[in-house]
């Protein structure tokens, strides 16, 4: 199998795209006993938050037509995170909010941050299986393969080498 992992981002310069053919284990087997070769596709794309990145993002589905999407900072607070599923259909979201803590605490201040998410195609659902979601990771199983979505803060950030240390 060929995985075609693209890192796009298309808010600040829509010519940083990278391809990575990435070779994957499949099990499925033909009736002659030999693997069963297939293609994945894989865009990873940091939104700037939800509202900012959603036109972009149905401009990559019609584009490339991907298996995955790795989404970091779509700054969705909990009670939004059904927005993914809402607007794209066509595929299942594993992911957590970033905010869920302050909303916890009282209404939000400030502005936004964070947030992961990796969307699947619903026709790879009978072969996924969600390992974990953390608000600066998610890590998904797509057969035998494992998909980790991984968002660590900048120099700048308070606790960052704790963060770095965790994951």
């Amino acid at each position: 199998m060929l995985i075609m992992a693209v890192n796009y981002d298309s808010v600040r310069n829509s010519n940083s795209q990278v391809a990575v053919p990435v070779t994957y284990p499949n099990n499925d087997v033909n009736s002659s006993g030999n693997f069963i070769e297939s293609n994945l596709c894989i865009i990873s794309y940091n939104m700037h938050g939800y509202n900012q990145g959603f036109n972009s993002i149905r401009g990559l589905i019609n584009s490339y037509a991907p298996d995955m999407f790795y989404f970091q900072e779509h700054w969705l607070t909990p009670h939004n995170m059904s927005s993914f599923r809402s607007d794209f259909p066509e595929y299942y979201v594993f992911g957590s909010s970033a905010t869920e803590r302050s909303v916890e605490i009282g209404p939000l201040s400030g502005r936004p941050f964070g947030g992961t998410a990796i969307l699947v195609k619903n026709d790879l659902l009978s072969v996924c299986e969600c390992i974990c979601t953390e608000e600066r990771f998610v890590i998904v199983k797509i057969g035998d393969l494992l998909c980790v979505n991984v968002y660590l803060p900048c120099n700048g950030t308070p606790d960052r080498d704790l963060n770095v240390r965790t994951f």
